[in-house]
């Protein structure tokens, strides 16, 4: 389990939660004392962080101010919305949603992101293109193509955004009849 250190920090600036924890360690403490030698050491670092203070009589406190300075200077990550809320802070795949609805959202959103209508890609250029979004593009790319975002030749040597409904006037004709040969298709793309 990866603990973000802001709520770290957050938690050793709340009194409560810094002696429950301070209990803990104590705990840890009398199991495996420090050596002397090891202590100045650590108390030396934590002194120099500004995590512990010494008072002018030599008592050691744990001010919470310094960490509530650090809570405050450090920028707030940006909550995030619509599609981009499934994405890493570095635009990578960090989940697919688990409702239909906003999966589909989702793959339209970065496939007219990704490709431009009426540009024809080899699967290389898909590939390349769609790696931007996490190391795992088959699926990313197939499941463009199983929510009829990418249309793809029979062979998949060949790519194309496809037409969303409403886009055109075209896309308001009758369906025609499947191609009967590769051909057929790639002249269709």
């Amino acid at each position: 389990m990866t603990l973000a250190w802001r709520n770290v920090i957050a938690m050793l600036v709340n009194p409560e939660l810094r002696r429950a924890y301070a209990e803990v360690v104590l705990a840890e403490a009398v199991a495996k004392p420090l050596t002397d030698v090891q202590r100045g050491k650590a108390l030396a670092k934590l002194e120099r962080a500004g995590f512990i203070a010494r008072s002018d009589d030599g008592t050691l406190t744990a001010p919470s101010e310094s960490l509530t300075a650090l809570l405050a200077e450090a920028p707030v990550r940006p909550v995030r919305e619509g599609p981009q809320r499934f994405l890493t802070a570095e635009g990578q795949i960090d989940r697919y949603p688990a409702n239909g609805e906003e999966r589909r959202v989702f793959l339209a959103w970065i496939a007219n992101e990704t490709f431009t209508e009426g540009e024809i890609l080899t699967e290389p250029a898909v590939n390349e293109r769609l790696s931007v979004y996490g190391p795992d593009v088959a699926v990313l790319r197939r499941s463009l193509v199983d929510h009829g975002l990418l249309e793809r030749t029979r062979s998949g040597s060949s790519y194309a955004l496809a037409a969303q409904p409403g886009a055109s006037a075209a896309s308001e004709a009758p369906a025609a009849s499947a191609p009967s040969t590769e051909s057929d298709r790639h002249a269709e793309l």
